[in-house]
């Protein structure tokens, strides 16, 4: 058939951090508009496209912007790049939408995480096993925001997003 309706069983139930994942997307670009002169300056037109640079001066909230990625080392850098600015302007509070409140062990673990570690001892401080959780491991909300970030950035769905060419023609 063409169409296909679908009827849901049970009842609806929320997944993990449903609304933070719409603070983690508002933080990431928030970081992008506040960072975007330096990444051009940085790495230039060749692998940062600004849809038009007025967007900045007048104060739009989020500038048109795209990452050029041909696979290039500048490319891949500069995607590097801008996950370690995303990742320090949430970890330092420079972002409105999410407030985050760490000790210096949980930052590194924090990190660690949303880098993308596969180190057992860090996924072990994300995700605790034992009861009385280990030294450093994060609270429960930071796990959530952790592994959420973990998957923007480290499985580079933000990276997917900022090299597609998002046009709207009308007529």
């Amino acid at each position: 058939p063409k169409y296909q309706l679908i009827y849901t069983l049970g009842s609806q139930i929320s997944v993990d951090g449903g609304l933070m994942r719409l603070m983690v997307h508002a933080a990431i670009y928030q970081s992008l508009a506040r960072n975007t002169r330096k990444l051009i300056k940085k790495f230039g037109s060749e692998v940062i496209e600004i849809g038009v640079f007025s967007d900045l001066d007048e104060g739009y909230k989020y500038p048109g912007f795209r990452l050029l990625d041909d696979g290039s080392v500048r490319a891949n850098k500069a995607y590097r790049h801008i996950c370690d600015l995303i990742l320090t302007d949430i970890i330092s509070g420079k972002s409105s939408s999410i407030v985050i409140k760490l000790t210096t062990d949980e930052r590194e673990v924090f990190a660690a995480c949303a880098k993308g570690s596969n180190d057992p001892q860090v996924l072990e401080k994300v995700n605790p096993k034992q009861a009385p959780p280990v030294q450093g491991a994060l609270p429960y909300p930071m796990q959530v925001l952790a592994l959420t970030l973990r998957g923007v950035l480290s499985h580079e769905v933000l990276r997917l997003c900022l090299a597609k060419r998002w046009r709207v023609n009308y007529g």
